[in-house]
């Protein structure tokens, strides 16, 4: 078996990189001069340089130097069908063709809104904006107007977009995020204001503590938001039973529980993880999948939440609305590709059991070939946490860390009103350098 150090490894494929994609390279130089970094969005940055797309058809893209890829990334998501699947772009075709910006309402407003609501538990209302980070902003807005309460709850390794109040402990940093218990927020960008850290508080997630802060600050908390399968963190699912602890806690003390759906809503199941959970949330954050790979986001949740942005609700009730708009929310453009991806993802529900399958084949058999063909010695990865009993915490190896010794991730649909633990993942990490004490049983959890 060849040993490689991974720091070695990684200037060896960078260096490779920079011979093979002379073209994005000179590119790169070209839009570092530009645009900060090089790129519109951190991420995207890459070293030695990020590679430029060409095009894309399917589940391959080409970069501007001819090389072909498999893409496994899919754009963050939002191409659950592939890159310019036919339903999609010749209903977005036929849209662009009557224009592209109205700023008025159209049918196909009500007919997506249609889809949505039939498809999500618990959604009796929504309405559309142009991104997962706007639809976030907004429930958190809601829920601030309906409870009259200042702070919010996230969790420790959730990622909810890029406004202020969620941008704290996405990425663990073990110097400043405190006991495990209570983790203390940490800014992931300058330019965040004292006074918004101090009104967002940061919970451990899968973890007992959370439930006991929920509750001793369920006096001034408007909203607790959670992703209930952490994306940036790792791929963690939130434990049935720790989600239907939050859900009972968050209803018994008036604390508004928002779904951040960006990533699950319409991919774990076409219901998201409200209908795998059997679990409501109060509200739930859309976007990627929904949007069909277009500019999209959308807010649903209970009738009496999203009706606080009715202007003539609030008339009627002698209040202000909450403050909600966008020139581009509920574009005919974006709105045709999310009515023609729900339509193929409601016709075509086996789907969801072939991706799942594929996901579980990628998961058990890229790491067993990459542990078969080398051992790496160090930095498995640039992101990762190293844990001082072994494994590796946020951003770490997901197959043998966030998925519990490379065991699939099971997303089967469960029977109504089922909650039982069907397609928990054993040996779930927590996020951080400690391990949670362990419950007696379900009953004590959802008691305290």
């Amino acid at each position: 078996m060849k040993t490689l150090n991974g720091k070695a490894a990684l200037r060896v494929a960078q260096e490779k990189l920079a011979r093979q994609s002379k073209a994005s390279g000179e590119l790169y130089e070209r839009s570092r001069q530009l645009m900060p970094g090089g790129v519109t969005s951190n991420i995207r940055y890459a070293d030695p340089h990020p590679l430029y797309v060409r095009d894309a058809r399917g589940a391959r893209i080409w970069d501007v130097d001819g090389h072909q890829y498999v893409d496994c990334r899919l754009g963050f998501g939002p191409v659950i069908l592939g890159h310019s699947p036919e339903a999609v772009t010749a209903s977005v075709m036929r849209a662009l063709m009557n224009g592209t910006v109205y700023a008025l309402p159209h049918a196909g407003e009500a007919e997506l809104a249609e889809k949505v609501i039939d498809s999500v538990p618990g959604a009796e209302m929504t309405t559309f904006c142009s991104s997962g980070s706007e639809a976030t902003l907004h429930a958190l807005r809601l829920a601030r107007a309906y409870t009259g309460r200042k702070k919010i709850a996230k969790f420790e390794g959730g990622y909810h977009g890029v406004h202020d109040t969620v941008m704290m402990s996405v990425q663990y940093k073990p110097e400043q995020a405190g006991p495990v218990e209570a983790p203390i927020a940490t800014v992931e960008s300058p330019g965040i204001p004292e006074e918004t850290v101090r009104n967002t508080m940061v919970l451990p997630f899968n973890h007992p503590a959370a439930l006991d802060l929920i509750k001793a600050h369920a006096h001034e908390l408007a909203a607790v938001i959670v992703e209930p399968v952490q994306g940036s963190a790792g791929s963690i699912p939130g434990t049935p039973e720790f989600l239907e602890a939050l859900r009972a806690v968050t209803a018994r003390h008036g604390v508004v529980l928002i779904f951040d759906e960006v990533i699950t809503g319409f991919r774990v199941t076409l219901g998201g993880a409200q209908e795998h959970y059997g679990i409501r949330a109060d509200l739930a954050a859309f976007g990627k999948i929904l949007g069909g790979g277009f500019p999209f986001g959308a807010v649903a949740g209970s009738r009496d939440l999203m009706r606080l942005m009715s202007v003539p609700d609030a008339k009627k009730a002698g209040r202000e609305p909450v403050a909600y708009g966008g020139t581009f929310n509920g574009n005919p453009t974006s709105v045709a590709a999310a009515n023609a991806t729900l339509d193929f993802l409601r016709e075509h529900r086996d789907l969801y059991q072939t991706m799942n399958a594929q996901g579980d084949r990628i998961r058990r058999e890229v790491p067993a070939n990459a542990a078969a063909s080398c051992k790496v010695t160090t930095a498995r990865c640039a992101r990762s946490r190293r844990r001082p009993d072994g494994p590796s915490t946020v951003g770490a190896d997901r197959a043998d860390n966030a998925l519990g010794g490379g065991q699939p991730l099971q997303f089967r649909r469960r029977p109504a009103g089922d909650r039982t633990s069907a397609g928990r993942v054993p040996g779930l990490l927590r996020n951080r350098t400690e391990r949670p004490r362990r419950l007696e049983s379900r009953a004590s959890y959802l008691s305290s």
